[in-house]
């Protein structure tokens, strides 16, 4: 039960009455408020609109009064041309008009304090009703006037200069203006204004100017202001009074409400209430908490039964919960009750648990967190997700949360302990450092040099490799930004920025740039950069993480090979032939090389003519049709020609190159000097035909691949073993140079050895190289050649002796590969013991005996796994060398399969695993420690990969020649063969036909993928590489399996389905006959 402290803290009570009183007041006192100042702002509107009435009223009033009194000098304006253009009245006769006009407007009554005044445009005062006629000045000629705002009457000039201040100038007002004017002093009242412009019937530009003071139309409203507060005060009060008086009637029957509503609470509720009320609303209430109070009451009789029955279920869910769940006593915290979760957790019996502590059962793995438990349940009164670290009964350590509460049953504080078990996560938190841990040594053994830095430049992280190849390392740059070191060459930092700008900026996520770099001994090296930058979920920048790589070598490489390309475009230009590029249609496009000696075009620049403007038709015709068929079939063609150049006859030999979709190279030799010894070759090759055929038949028959190649890279000849070694026919090969079959990345090595021998440098040379097969795959060859020069040492052609090494490089590769597995595959325990005994030599667990004898654990399964790794090795080369020689006799399968299960029954026993075994009455002709060796690692592995509480199966059947496999996959190894066996395979073809016994051991385990099925009989193999950690595995045992089948003559397999388990099969002769 929760404590009081718990309870929400009550709000301040108003009695009804109250809130029935109270916003009646407000209201009231509210709403005469408010009638009060409408009836005052009503009435000033009304003021005002009389007001403007009145001033409107006397300004039509003074407008025809001068109307009347300038009729005679209006009249005069517009008979005298003078006095129109000039617009002014003569002084003797503004003088008589002022004279007439000042007793008028001073006699105008129109309110007490109000006046009227006549300003021209630029403020000079014409008349008023303020002045005496002897206080205006006058002149002969120009009267003289007052300016208004600077006249003697001071409202005069109040009223002037405000509006003067309001508008400017009396020149803006165009039309008539009523407006109200404000003083800032304090007491004077708002005066009302009106501007009436008058123009008269002349060129007369006057304002009339009328003037009423609020405070003329408003006294009798300020007279009668305290009559009316004192009307509206009495009013408020009485209207209170009532309101009061009818909340207490209101509130009394309520109240009677009230007091019986906590009578019903407290549950002492016996006499209904009064339900005649003669208001309505207060009956029906009445009659409906009667109806309610016995409704209640027989509703707390169900609760009594509900809270049995919830206390019933409360129970129930304590003792079923999954969580463990506990109840001790507050002082000693002794249990007084657990649920069976908690039974399983602790491993302990009910009768063990009850009355004792957790120090008693020694749950506690730590004392230390007793006490800071105990210290914050005391201080806080509450413990929510503690991580405490528990011992069960077995000794088993876990971490479980404990949440913990003080509680009140039956009257006494207990303490209610509520535990999670969260073993796992810690398992999965330890798992996520290693991996966290194996990042990080990713980054320090990364081959690049890795750095990260955020957005100004600064560097966050410095791996090793980065300190390797720069020079600084990593405390010396450390919080640095990278402009502040100049890793990045001088000259190459502007465009640095500009490239990286769009990455910090979020434009891209990664950029790859190359730049000149800087390190610390003051080298100047080439790095190629990969920069990726990484956001938040905002898309703000965290930070860049860069890889960089020195490519100083590759790029001076490149150098180097400009430098041979440059060479050989040097070479090309020593070459004597003629060398021309023109179209398929004849034009000239370039003359790469031209021997003007030989040419027959003397235009000197005939780039961009057409062949038969410059050479004779017959010629350029087929030079022509040449060009095209070359381009139809991108086969070179070659022919010979004649032509008088300079009055000589010349033969030449033409050779037309495909070069690009529309463009043919050409190369026109000067071949005379052949022609002419062509006689003396004849003769010579007569001599020399007989020893030719001896070397053809030795060519023919060589058992390696032989090749004549021209200096051009032309196959002149090839053997037969050549075209068996590269898959072409020879008529293929002939038509083909090398550099058409050698791997690019051999070629220019090849091509700089032919270099050397053409140069005399070497006479011969041994290369190993790559050939390209027909089919596309790569065939290692061993290549001798050799040059051979005629009589005058000139290089006629090569001659190549080829040897396919490529069985010689697969075994290479099986040895490395294997030495490989072995090596880390011996290294592995070799390490674990190292540590284990390592530790232990330093002494420092003399103090732990049980840490101590870990270690010891530790080395001693690590011996043993490298005992087994050694044994497994040994057996699988005595099996596969022939040095074992199994001794074949008759064996009884049932003492086959009873010796596999007694070999393996501890370890089945282990696992909880359930073997069950089918024999048959049979026997066979075999090896009976070989096939239970065979058996044995079978079952082993079965046994290893099923869960606990899972079945193996072990069956031996009789077979006569054929069986089907049924519907899943199958793999066949047959000696060197394993060949995919589909669900129609039968065992008849086998290669005895006799009856056999079929050997199956199957598992329910986590099953084989289908690309493992086929490699899994191999060396080393695993179908998870963590096998060999967990399941102490070699990768071996199947190998070996493997071997002793075969050597029985028999053939091993297996069919698996994911998740659901495996079977290997394996079979052996029947025993009908004896092995001779």
């Amino acid at each position: 039960m929760p404590s009081s402290r718990s309870l929400p803290r009550s709000s301040p009570k108003i009695p009804l009455h109250w809130v029935l009183v109270i916003p009646f007041v407000l209201q009231t006192v509210g709403a005469v408020g408010i009638v009060g100042w409408l009836s005052y702002r009503s009435g000033q509107k009304v003021v005002e609109q009389i007001a403007y009435q009145l001033l409107e009223t006397v300004s039509e009033q003074v407008s025809d009064r001068l109307d009347t009194l300038l009729q005679a000098q209006q009249q005069e304006i517009a008979t005298n041309p003078q006095t129109a253009a000039q617009g002014n009245l003569s002084p003797q006769k503004l003088q008589s008009l002022r004279t007439r006009l000042n007793p008028y407007l001073s006699h105008l009554d129109f309110s007490p304090s109000s006046f009227v005044f006549i300003v021209e445009p630029s403020g000079n005062l014409v008349a008023t009703s303020t002045l005496n006629n002897s206080l205006l000045p006058g002149g002969r000629y120009q009267p003289k006037r007052f300016a208004s705002a600077n006249g003697q009457d001071a409202r005069i000039h109040k009223i002037s200069q405000q509006l003067l201040d309001s508008f400017g100038s009396f020149r803006n007002f165009q039309q008539t203006t009523q407006l109200t004017l404000k003083t800032s002093q304090t007491g004077e009242q708002p005066q009302f204004v009106q501007v009436t412009p008058y123009q008269g019937k002349g060129r007369l530009d006057w304002l009339i100017i009328t003037v009423v003071p609020e405070s003329d139309f408003i006294g009798e409203i300020q007279t009668n202001l305290w009559r009316t507060v004192l009307l509206s005060f009495l009013t408020l009060m009485c209207t209170t009074a009532t309101g009061v008086l009818t909340a207490f009637w209101i509130a009394k029957p309520i109240r009677q409400l009230s007091r019986a509503s906590q009578t019903l609470a407290s549950g002492q509720w016996q006499q209904s209430l009064q339900e005649d009320s003669w208001i309505t609303e207060l009956s029906v209430l009445a009659k409906s908490f009667n109806r309610t109070a016995d409704q209640l009451q027989q509703s707390f009789d169900r609760i009594k039964v509900a809270l049995q029955a919830s206390e019933e279920k409360f129970t129930k869910v304590f003792r079923t919960s999954p969580d463990p769940i506990t109840i001790m006593t507050l002082d000693e915290g002794r249990y007084l009750e657990v649920n069976e979760s908690f039974l399983k957790f602790s491993e302990y019996s009910q009768e063990e648990v009850i009355g004792r502590t957790s120090a008693e059962l020694n749950l506690s793995v730590d004392y230390q967190q007793d006490l800071a438990l105990k210290e914050q349940l005391e201080r806080q009164g509450t413990v929510q997700n503690f991580e405490y670290y528990y011992r069960t009964k077995t000794g088993q350590v876990g971490t479980t949360l404990l949440s913990i509460e003080r509680v009140e049953l039956d009257g006494q504080q207990r303490i209610l302990t509520i535990a999670k078990d969260i073993s796992d996560r810690k398992q999965t938190e330890h798992a996520l450092r290693q991996a966290i841990q194996q990042i990080n040594t990713y980054f320090e053994h990364s081959p690049l040099a890795i750095m990260e830095w955020d957005q100004t430049g600064r560097i966050l992280r410095w791996s090793t490799q980065a300190e390797r190849v720069f020079g600084w390392t990593a405390d010396e740059i450390q919080e640095r930004r990278w402009q502040e070191w100049e890793i990045v060459h001088e000259d190459d930092q502007d465009r640095v920025i500009t490239e990286l700008t769009p990455l910090m900026n979020g434009l891209t996520t990664s950029h790859m740039l190359q730049n000149r770099n800087r390190t610390k001994d003051g080298r100047v090296i080439v790095c190629e950069w990969y920069s990726s930058a990484i956001f938040d979920e905002t898309g703000n920048l965290i930070s860049v993480l860069s890889f960089a790589q020195d490519i100083t070598e590759r790029i001076q490489m490149e150098t180097a090979l400009q430098e041979s390309e440059a060479r050989n475009r040097a070479i090309l230009q020593a070459i004597p032939d003629l060398m021309i590029l023109y179209t398929a249609e004849g034009t000239y496009v370039d003359i790469i090389q031209r021997n003007l000696a030989q040419d027959a075009i003397t235009d000197p620049d005939p780039v961009g003519k057409h062949i038969s403007e410059l050479l004779p038709s017959d010629i350029a015709e087929r030079q022509i049709n040449a060009s095209k068929q070359v381009l139809a079939t991108g086969e070179i063609v070659v022919y010979e020609q004649e032509l008088w150049i300079q009055g000589t006859l010349q033969y030449e030999e033409v050779r037309v190159v495909p070069c690009g979709e529309e463009t043919v190279l050409v190369i026109v030799r000067d071949i005379s000097d052949r022609k002419r010894n062509e006689i003396e070759r004849q003769l010579a090759e007569e001599a020399l035909q007989h020893s030719e055929e001896q070397i053809r038949r030795a060519f023919e028959d060589a058992a390696i691949g032989m090749a004549i190649v021209g200096l051009d890279g032309r196959f002149l000849r090839v053997s037969h073993s050549l075209c068996e070694i590269v898959g072409y026919s020879e008529t293929e090969l002939l038509a083909m140079t090398f550099h058409e079959i050698t791997h690019p990345d051999d070629l220019l090595t090849d091509l700089g050895y032919s270099e050397q021998m053409l140069s005399g440098e070497l006479r011969t040379y041994q290369l190993e190289k790559r050939y390209i097969h027909k089919q596309g795959y790569i065939i290692w060859i061993l290549v001798n050649v050799s040059l051979v020069k005629d009589n005058n040492d000139q290089p006629l052609y090569f001659v190549s002796q080829i040897q396919d090494i490529s069985d010689r490089h697969e075994l290479d590769r099986i040895k490395n590969e294997f030495i490989s597995i072995v090596s880390h595959e011996l290294r592995t325990p070799l390490t674990a013991i190292r540590g284990s005994l390592g530790i232990l030599a330093t002494g420092v667990l003399a103090h732990e005996p049980d840490t101590a004898k870990a270690m010891l654990h530790v080395a001693l399964n690590n011996s043993e796994r490298l005992v087994r790794l050694v044994n497994d090795i040994l057996d699988l080369e005595r099996l596969e060398s022939g040095k074992t020689q199994l001794v074949m006799e008759e064996c009884s399968v049932n003492n086959l399969l009873m010796q596999a299960i007694e070999s393996v029954q501890t370890l089945v026993a282990q696992a909880s695993i359930s073997l069950k075994v089918t024999s048959c009455a049979a026997k066979v002709w075999a090896s009976p420690d070989a096939i239970v060796q065979t058996l044995t690692n079978l079952i082993g592995n079965a046994v290893k990969f099923s869960e606990p509480g899972s079945t193996v199966w072990l069956k031996a059947e009789l077979k006569n020649g054929e069986w089907e496999m049924g519907e899943e996959a199958a793999i066949e190894i047959w000696e060197s063969q394993r060949p995919a066996v589909s669900s129609s395979t039968s065992l008849s073809s086998s290669p005895y036909s006799q009856p056999f016994i079929l050997f199956s051991v199957a598992d329910q385990g986590r099953g084989i993928p289908p690309e493992k099925l086929e490699s899994i009989f191999g060396r080393f193999q695993q179908v998870d590489v963590s096998d060999s950690r967990d399941k102490c595995g070699t990768g071996l045992g199947l190998a070996i399996c493997k071997s002793i089948v075969q050597q029985h003559g028999g053939k091993i397999w297996v069919t698996s389905v994911l998740n659901e388990g495996s079977t290997f099969y394996f079979t052996v002769p029947q025993a009908n006959r004896k092995e001779e």
